[in-house]
């Protein structure tokens, strides 16, 4: 079995965020999510925010693991970096794995673009530019989004939906729901009244359903 996991990793922030107290001030420290499939827990993602020599450092960790009759059958690991200076995005390097494929992207600014390579080859967009990582709000005002899995510049669209209760590892949270199209598909976020990102849920490759539930988000 082969998971399609691009749509864990795009997400559309409803609220501002970038200041370099903005995540901190959101998150504390850090944010993790229950990864659920089929009702399941099949994994878990985490989404660290520190500080260092003037510089914002964002680091998450997603993984996965699907088993059949006790055996794995499928893992899915990735781990990226984002430094951000002065309120942009100036650096970016992801490691994944999927299912034994091992791929690279690395990003930096140069002038006022930034130059991405990874398994597809270079890109460039101009600066500023949000990568597809779930932390910071402003990328809900562009339509362009740097794909942290395929390294590609992708277009996107959001739709936002109306407000609802969404269940959190312990109680629930109001939320308004977005849906975005585009060159991103069948994906679903939610976002509490003070722009925290408290739900994900997508369609994977194999056609099941994968939700992130928040471990820790404060119910209200």
């Amino acid at each position: 079995m082969r998971l399609w996991i691009v749509a864990l990793l795009i997400i559309i922030f409803p609220f501002s965020a970038t200041a370099d107290s903005g995540p901190v001030s959101l998150y504390g420290s850090k944010i993790e999510f229950d990864v659920i499939r089929e009702g399941k827990i099949v994994g878990e993602h985490k989404t660290s925010f520190d500080r260092e020599d003037g510089k914002l450092v964002i680091k998450s960790h997603m993984m996965l693991k699907i088993y059949v009759l006790m055996f794995p059958i499928y893992t899915f690991s990735y781990v990226s970096t984002e430094i951000w200076r002065e309120n942009l995005l100036s650096k970016l390097n992801v490691k994944v794995n999927d299912g034994g494929e091992s791929t690279e992207i690395n990003a930096n600014v140069e002038g006022d673009e930034i130059v991405v390579d990874g398994p597809n080859g270079r890109a460039r967009a101009k600066v500023p530019i949000f990568s597809s990582n779930h932390w910071n709000a402003d990328v809900v005002n562009s339509n362009v989004v740097l794909n942290t899995l395929t390294g590609r510049i992708n277009s996107i669209k959001v739709l936002r939906r109306e407000e609802e209760r969404v269940a959190l590892s312990e109680g629930s949270v109001r939320a308004v729901r977005y849906d975005y199209s585009g060159e991103i598909e069948d994906t679903s976020v939610w976002y509490d009244p003070q722009g925290r990102w408290v739900k994900l849920m997508f369609k994977a490759r194999d056609g099941s359903t994968i939700e992130y539930i928040c471990k820790t988000c404060e119910s209200d």
